[in-house]
C-alpha cells in the first residue's frame, strides 16, 4: 500500500475477482469496476469557483444491493449510484484540496467529481470526494435539576464536500508507478 503523506489518498495494488461462491453455491458479484480514461481527467485550469459539478456515490447504501441502511428501500440488483449536483465554491493555490457546495455523506467518500457536460465540452473527471466539513453543535438537556443537566455534543454536515483534484491524483499515481518500477529493478 502507498499512502500519500498529506492527502486522504492511498493506492493499494490487488487483484479483484469478479465474484465469490457463497455457502449455498450461488455466485455473488463483488466488483463492477469502471475505468475513467485519462483523456477525461481534467487539469488545474478546469477548476474554478462557480463551476457546476456532479458527483456519484452510495450514501446510506442507496442504490446498492442492500439499500438504505440495509433496509432494502432504494435497493437495486445492479450498481445504481445516487447522483448529486454542487458548485465548486472554494479553491486556493495554497491548498491541494477544493470545496464543493453540495451535501456529501458517508458513502460518497471516494466518489468521482465530474464537470457538467455542455455544448462546448463533455464531462470531465475533476476530482474525488474525501469527506465533508462539519460543525459541532451542543444540545442542552435541562429537564433534570441542576447540576444534573447535560449538554450533548454532535456534528452536523454543513454542506461543503472536501475534494482532491484529479490532477493531484494523477500526479500521485504516476509517482507511485515510478516507485514500483524502481523497486522491481
Amino acid at each position: 500500500m502507498f499512502r500519500h503523506t498529506s492527502l486522504d489518498l492511498a493506492i493499494i495494488f490487488c487483484r479483484f475477482p469478479d465474484g465469490i461462491i457463497h455457502i449455498d453455491n450461488s455466485a455473488i458479484r463483488i466488483t463492477d469496476l469502471k475505468r475513467i480514461p485519462i483523456s477525461l481527467a481534467g487539469n488545474k485550469n478546469e477548476l474554478y469557483v462557480g463551476r457546476e459539478l456532479s458527483f456519484i456515490g452510495f450514501p446510506f447504501g442507496i442504490g446498492s444491493h442492500f439499500g438504505f441502511y440495509n433496509s432494502t428501500l432504494f435497493a437495486d440488483n445492479r450498481s445504481n449510484p445516487l447522483i448529486r449536483k454542487g458548485i465548486l465554491s472554494w479553491i486556493s493555490d495554497n491548498s491541494d484540496e477544493f470545496l464543493v457546495d453540495g451535501f456529501s455523506f458517508g458513502g460518497n467518500s471516494g466518489s468521482p467529481v465530474f464537470s457538467i457536460p455542455n455544448i462546448q465540452e463533455g464531462g470531465k473527471f475533476l476530482g474525488m470526494i474525501t469527506g465533508h466539513l462539519t460543525d459541532k453543535v451542543g444540545i442542552l438537556y435541562d429537564t433534570l435539576p441542576q447540576p444534573l443537566s447535560t449538554k450533548l455534543y454532535g456534528e452536523i454536515n454543513n454542506g461543503l464536500a472536501e475534494c482532491i483534484p484529479s490532477f493531484k491524483i494523477s500526479e500521485y499515481v504516476n509517482s507511485v508507478m515510478e516507485m514500483r518500477k524502481n523497486l522491481k529493478k
